[in-house]
Parts: structure tokens; C-alpha cells; sequence
């Protein structure tokens, strides 16, 4: 996660409504959580956890430009932190601007590392794009980091059936088999 020691912290209230917020995002209810996030001060609006959450209930409305500017923020905010550029990509590519997306990925390799979630998007970018050899090395990785994380089978059904790797998988490449 980020580093804590370098920000300063949110005050007890905002705390409270950050916390609300993902609360009520868990149970499905973005409304309350939005209305929890409107709560917290300006000072606290630039705490990543803040944006983080922002950018959740955006993903969870598909206000896309408002998870682009959500991720944008945290980004710049926190630049080391590998979920900012996912988060940014996927709001690109949500928007139509899938070449957009691959290049910013193809800029934080370095801080893709182990997480598959990069790798994953990744994939399905370069699928989008027409890239297949590509993308079948890219998922290929993502699933070997899944399975690190312990979840690899979430992530096989998920990509079964994402519309972005359709090509891929169309291709006759099964995914439990030559892209593992």
C-alpha cells in the first residue's frame, strides 16, 4: 500500500466516513457510499485512501471520466503504487482509449511485478488490439501471479468470459490449457 508516514493522516471524522463508504460499497450500496465520501473534508480529499474509494464508486456507477480523473489523482499522488496505473488504464480503456491504456501499462512494467491484476489488463488490451501472441503471453504471466495470490481459479472463470479476450480465446486457445 502507500506510505503512510509520509501524509498526513485523516482526522477521526473522516476516517469514520472513509470507512462508511467502503462499507456500504461492499454491500452493494454505492449511493450511501458516495454520500459518505461527499462528507469528508477538503483536506481529506487528497488522502489516497479517499481517491481509492472515489474511484471504486465511479467503477461502480461507470462514470468512467470520474475514475480516469479519480486514478489520475492517485497516480500522481502516490506514483509508485502499481493500482493507480491499473486503475487509470482500465477507465482509458473504458472509455474507448485502449491503445491509451496499453502504452501507460506498457510504461510501469517495472512496477507490474508480481501483481496479476497488471498483467491481466494487460492481456486483455493487447487482445483489443489485435496483438493475440501478445496477449497470450501476458495472460499467461497474469495467471502464473494469480496463482501466487492463491487465486487462479477466479481468475480462469473470470477470463472464460471477458468480452476483451474473446478473440483470444476464440482462437482455439483454451485458457486452462495453453495459456497456463
Amino acid at each position: 500500500m502507500y506510505n503512510s508516514s509520509e501524509m498526513t493522516p485523516l482526522s477521526q471524522e473522516d476516517t469514520f466516513n472513509v470507512n462508511s463508504a467502503i462499507g456500504w460499497l461492499e454491500l452493494g450500496n454505492q449511493h450511501e457510499a458516495a454520500d459518505h465520501l461527499q462528507k469528508i473534508s477538503a483536506a481529506g480529499r487528497s488522502h489516497p485512501q479517499v481517491m481509492e474509494t472515489e474511484y471504486r464508486i465511479a467503477y461502480e456507477a461507470k462514470q468512467w471520466g470520474v475514475c480516469l480523473n479519480s486514478a489520475r489523482m492517485f497516480r500522481a499522488a502516490c506514483p509508485g503504487e502499481i493500482s493507480g496505473w491499473i486503475q487509470e488504464s482500465i477507465a482509458l480503456h473504458k472509455l474507448g482509449k485502449t491503445q491509451e491504456a496499453y502504452d501507460l501499462l506498457s510504461s510501469a512494467t517495472e512496477l507490474g511485478g508480481q501483481q496479476w491484476s497488471f498483467w491481466y489488463n494487460w492481456a486483455c488490451y493487447s487482445c483489443r488490439l489485435g496483438n493475440l501472441p501478445e496477449a497470450k503471453e501476458w495472460l499467461k504471466r497474469a495467471f502464473q501471479f494469480a496463482e501466487k495470490a492463491g487465486v487462479l481459479r477466479n481468475v480462469r472463470e473470470h477470463a472464460t468470459t471477458d468480452e476483451d479476450l474473446k478473440e483470444l480465446l476464440a482462437g482455439g486457445t483454451q485458457t486452462g490449457q495453453s495459456c497456463s
